[in-house]
């Protein structure tokens, strides 16, 4: 019963709030459980060691999507969260070197670690990157990429991502003949999700067809404020297209 009230009122409230209401809710605050998912709060680095040690190693996802996500903090998360199964970060100015010093110690710490979710605001996110977590988590299956533009970022991931399973992609300039090299590239793909605004972005018959083999895609053309689907995919598209 508390665990959904937890649930309904957020990190947040349950941090600077509701931990102070009864002592059943402070023991609630404190049970490793109540941080199992930490969700879309910007907390600063004293109060994330805070829910990262209540976690307790019980941390399976952390989602800061809609914040920025600094380097202490992913240094932080990695060397106390030994379950993580899912991270998800906005990052500006600090991926080089900082990017493949914190991923090689994920690698070694959250062998769970299998999906990865990254909001690019920065031109130092370079292809070295996509090869490095490619290397560094070979079994990875699930891959999120915001980008500015698609300058061979599809390439690269075909080329060091084989293994997904699901694959989301926003950025411009994407065309048919990229799907064509994700696909090749990644053979396993089962769920595809794009958004761009192409203006050439037209979807020929192979394509088309290979799509549907896929237990479901969606592809979003704000340019041409088209939509092509074969079957809804969970709604990581609707924030998107706003």
């Amino acid at each position: 019963m508390f665990f959904l009230i937890f649930d309904k009122i957020g990190l947040f409230h349950i941090l600077y709030s509701a931990q102070f209401v009864c002592k059943e809710w402070h023991a609630l605050s404190l049970d490793p459980h109540t941080w199992k998912r930490i969700n879309g709060c910007k907390l600063n680095y004293k109060d994330l060691k805070v829910v990262v040690d209540r976690s307790d190693g019980c941390l399976i996802e952390y989602d800061a999507s809609t914040v920025y996500l600094e380097w202490k903090d992913m240094e932080y998360i990695f060397e106390r969260s030994p379950k993580l199964e899912k991270i998800s970060f906005q990052c500006n100015g600090w991926l080089q070197p900082f990017l493949e010093d914190q991923f090689t110690i994920a690698s070694i710490r959250c062998p769970s670690l299998k999906n990865i979710e990254i909001d690019v605001y920065s031109y130092n996110f370079c292809y070295s990157d996509i090869e490095c977590i490619g290397r560094l988590f070979p079994n990875l299956e699930k891959f999120r990429l915001e980008k500015d533009h698609n300058f061979g970022w599809t390439d690269e991931i075909a080329r060091n991502m084989g293994g997904l399973f699901e694959l989301q992609l926003k950025m411009s300039n994407i065309v048919a003949d990229d799907l064509r090299t994700i696909l090749d590239g990644c053979p396993k793909l089962q769920f595809l999700g794009v958004v761009t605004n192409s203006t050439t972005f037209l979807l020929d018959d192979d394509v088309k067809e290979r799509l549907k083999r896929l237990q479901g895609y969606e592809i979003y053309n704000i340019f041409e404020w088209q939509k092509q689907r074969l079957k809804r995919l969970p709604c990581f598209l609707q924030t998107w297209k706003t």
